[in-house]
């Protein structure tokens, strides 16, 4: 994993795409830790142009064996919320975190709980 210290309000659109290409890597590796925080670390790149790059990993990520991945996925959605909500609706995070809500861990279902009624 890429460790980065990055003052994301002031990262260009290249970098930006450096970075989420570089985590969305990271996000298919095979120790959920690693899988965790890059999902985590592509919510914190605030660029509205790039966020369109997030999707497809954040999609995996939402639907990943490891509960913490999950419920780390769940958080990274209403980041981008803030960021884009046309986007998230569009697509079909919050019907994601709906389904997160019958989730087998009850750490997923919570946080899932509190971020739908934030959003």
């Amino acid at each position: 994993m890429v460790k980065c210290d990055v003052h994301t309000d002031k990262v260009s659109v290249p970098d930006g795409i450096w970075f989420l290409s570089t985590f969305a890597q990271d996000c298919e590796d095979s120790n959920p830790l690693i899988r965790a925080l890059a999902v985590r670390t592509m919510g914190c790149i605030r660029v509205d142009k790039i966020t369109e790059y997030l999707c497809e990993p954040l999609r995996k990520c939402l639907k990943d064996e490891d509960p913490y991945v999950r419920k780390t996925a769940a958080v990274c959605v209403a980041k981008l919320h803030d960021i884009n909500a046309q986007l998230v609706e569009d697509q079909g995070f919050l019907d994601s975190l709906r389904d997160l809500l019958s989730d087998s861990n009850p750490m997923v279902c919570a946080s899932s709980a509190v971020l739908l009624l934030y959003l």
